[in-house]
């Protein structure tokens, strides 16, 4: 066993193992490296981006600079760090980083973040070593609930490979707004004008949508968001072959 230490230290030590019981004969070497890490919560709407998630990161050590860093999700199409990459450091000290929470399914996932140091990285593609070791790891939990379904619309192909349709929306506001739609199913729904619908001001306008089609009937979510990527609406398209 090992006993951790607080969150973002870091603690190594090297494994042998050896081919007999006597340790005469040395097999392999293997340098362990163990981060314990900071857990976060992060919870969002389906469809939506929230960025209202944050996680804890600080570099080892005792050095008082700032270390510029890179960070990397294992889900980077589900969570990422939110801010520019020139203005990543790392400090001894616990610091906040901001995340882009951006989930298209419901359900639970845990993302690791790995923060590496950007000198490191610089040196390894230069030199074509080996991987750079970990400066920080983090662990966040992800929580995506489905959002209110507005509206449910039934569209069959009847043997077609692809179908454009087209669905009225209403703007309710006061002023013109660009909605934006997002989809959990890219692969049957495409959207035109890269999923941006401009609608005048209390107006209605038209979201215009092309279907491939599915191997069997299928429920596929269209997200309507404003332009902060909040939800405005979901609707429910079920997609007959």
């Amino acid at each position: 066993g090992c006993r951790c230490r607080e969150a973002g230290s870091r603690q190594a030590f090297h494994l042998l193992l050896y081919k007999d019981s006597a340790r005469s004969s040395l097999w392999a070497i293997y340098k362990i490296v163990i981060h314990p890490l900071m857990h976060s919560i992060v919870k969002g709407l389906t469809g939506s981006i929230d960025r209202n998630g944050f996680v804890g990161a600080r570099r080892p050590g005792r050095e008082a600079e700032d270390l510029p860093a890179t960070a990397f999700s294992s889900k980077p199409d589900l969570l990422n760090v939110d801010c520019p990459e020139a203005e990543l450091t790392l400090s001894p000290q616990l610091k906040a980083v901001p995340l882009a929470f951006r989930p298209l399914e419901q359900g639970r996932v845990d993302v690791l973040v790995h923060f590496m140091a950007r000198d490191a990285l610089a040196k390894v593609a230069a030199e074509g070593t080996s991987a750079a070791e970990v400066t920080c790891a983090c662990l966040v939990t992800t929580i995506a609930k489905k959002p209110f379904i507005a509206n449910r619309y039934s569209i069959k192909l009847r043997g077609e490979q692809h179908c454009a349709k087209k669905i009225s929306y209403s703007n309710r506001y006061e002023e013109d707004k660009v909605f934006k739609l997002r989809t959990n199913r890219p692969d049957i729904l495409e959207f035109r004008h890269h999923g941006r619908v401009p609608i005048a001001a209390k107006a209605t306008g038209y979201m215009k949508l092309k279907f491939a089609a599915p191997t069997e009937p299928t429920e596929v979510l269209l997200f309507v968001n404003n332009d902060e990527n909040q939800n405005e609406e979901c609707l429910v398209i079920t997609v007959d072959p």
